[in-house]
């Protein structure tokens, strides 16, 4: 019987694209001090065509200005230690109050530890749920991030909850469920319209055991599992 319920951060609880789009806003309003003008614009623009990982440089290179290395890694720092502007979805609002009480809840997110903890803190989830696990601060940057079992290990433990009792939600089959699912825990793929990894299809070890398109869902499936 499913006793603890974990969930995902990004495009689990909230859409990853407004934290996007929060960082966007961040770095032009950095660059208009420094009578930089029209960031927001070209870079949302990039990313809404599917551009990933280049946008400051294609952003940069659109507007014209000249920039090095340094220049980039400084809007990158920007965009990572902003306060993010972003808010829970509704349902996961909903939900999460629903479960309180009647479930262990709790958080495995992969980031930057800086990053994911100013997401956490700008949605207030430390007083929503019960147990938090940033996996940058398990071990060196990236060790123990997901698909590593330990976050998962961590998170049971604490709970003294044993695999089968698990249950995890999340939406990216590249790394939200195998480890989960090696360990035995129940898994959950939210398909949430605008998420990030809604086409992804990988071997059924990394797929989850049930897929639902809200966390209005959830409720429902935990009665019958």
């Amino acid at each position: 019987m499913i006793n603890t319920v974990v969930f995902d951060l990004d495009d689990t609880l909230y859409l990853e694209r407004d934290y996007v789009e929060s960082g966007f806003k961040a770095v032009d309003a950095f660059l208009q001090e420094k009578g930089i003008e029209g960031f927001f614009q070209s870079s949302w623009s990039y990313f809404e065509k599917g551009g990933r990982g280049d946008t400051f440089n294609v952003a940069l290179d659109d507007l014209g200005v000249t920039y090095d290395k340094r220049f980039i890694t400084g809007l990158i720092a920007v965009y990572r230690e902003h306060i993010p502007n972003i808010s829970l979805l509704p349902d996961s609002l909903k939900i999460i109050k629903a479960l309180q009480g009647k479930y262990h809840l709790g958080l495995i997110t992969d980031g930057y530890s800086q990053v994911q903890n100013n997401k956490v803190d700008a949605l207030g989830l430390r007083s929503l749920l019960d147990y938090v696990v940033i996996t940058d601060n398990l071990g060196k940057s990236g060790e123990f991030w997901k698909p590593h079992v330990k976050p998962y290990q961590t998170t049971s433990t604490n709970f003294s909850a044993s695999s089968y009792e698990c249950l995890y939600i999340g939406d990216n089959i590249k790394k939200d469920f195998v480890a989960a699912n090696k360990l035995g825990w129940t898994t959950v793929q939210i398909c949430r319209e605008g998420g990030e990894y809604n086409e992804q299809y990988l071997s059924r070890m990394y797929e989850a055991d049930y897929q639902i398109t809200s966390l209005n869902e959830l409720p429902e499936l935990l009665s019958r599992l």
